[in-house]
């Protein structure tokens, strides 16, 4: 049992150190999202109240827009990003071959890495966060309790698992396709505005709303904030939706898996 959590371990810390060596990377990840939190999306919806704090748009004035935005920042970073790209081309340059060798698999890799890379985006919260503060401390951090925070940062790591998973099982697509990258982009903008991401699920027609309230996409980003900010939240029904979504998406990468392998063939290691 050590012996195996070591492999989790040592990947997760090659993975940080991996990280860390890019420090081009790391000042454009630190800076682009705060860029895009502060100075388009902050200042976009300041424009739509035209700064009227006692406006109220589908049940959301402009404090709890801003609280809103800002909570969509944490929890898009936390639950964004999956590995896609990278799975795919290992599926297609033959290095899946070591994975069937060694005694991790590759399932096992990724979801290490996937790990290690939350950790490094909780250090890129916790320094935009202040950044945005000294830079707009008008607009302030928003009002939460330290119970809502607890439970929103537990409820984000289910819903990471599950765009890891769904992003898993697009990677997994290169048994069968060449370019996934238009795949890729085409459920990541779905998902940015199905999720809330963009603006709250209440501004959508009701029709929309009551699809969504069956799809897995509201847990990447709308009900994490909600909860972190305050809003009413059915938390028993949301935890259930995400147990049944990741059960299903769990299976669908293993079958997923079993039926790409017997396709693959790739010379040396």
């Amino acid at each position: 049992m050590f012996a195996y959590a070591k492999k989790w371990l040592i990947t997760i810390l090659v993975r940080l150190e991996l990280i860390s060596t890019y420090k081009l990377n790391f000042i454009i990840e630190l800076f682009a999202p705060l860029f895009v939190l502060v100075f388009v999306k902050l200042s976009i919806w300041y424009s739509v109240y035209n700064g009227q704090h006692d406006l109220i748009l589908n049940h959301y004035t402009l404090a709890d827009m801003i609280q809103y935005q800002v909570g969509v920042f944490i929890f898009s970073i936390l639950i964004g990003g999956n590995s896609t790209i990278a799975l795919s081309e290992d599926i297609r340059l033959g290095r899946v071959t070591s994975f069937l060798l060694y005694p991790f698999s590759l399932w096992e890799h990724f979801t290490a890495t996937y790990i290690s890379d939350r950790l490094f985006r909780l250090l890129l919260i916790a320094i935009t966060l202040t950044l945005a503060y000294l830079a707009v401390p008008s607009w302030g951090i928003p009002h939460f309790s330290f119970l809502s925070l607890c439970i929103a940062l537990l409820f984000s790591v289910g819903a990471g698992m599950l765009w890891y998973s769904i992003g898993f099982i697009i990677g997994l697509l290169a048994f069968w396709l060449d370019e996934l990258w238009t795949l890729h982009v085409i459920m990541t903008t779905l998902a940015q505005f199905l999720s809330g991401a963009t603006i709250p699920l209440s501004f959508y027609p009701p029709w929309l709303q009551s699809a969504l309230h069956y799809l897995p996409f509201s847990l990447l980003a709308s009900t994490p904030v909600r909860i972190f900010i305050g809003k009413p939240v059915n938390l028993t029904y949301q935890l259930t939706l995400l147990v049944v979504w990741l059960c299903l998406l769990q299976g669908l990468v293993y079958f997923t898996w079993k039926k790409g392998i017997k396709n693959y063939s790739a010379a040396g290691i």
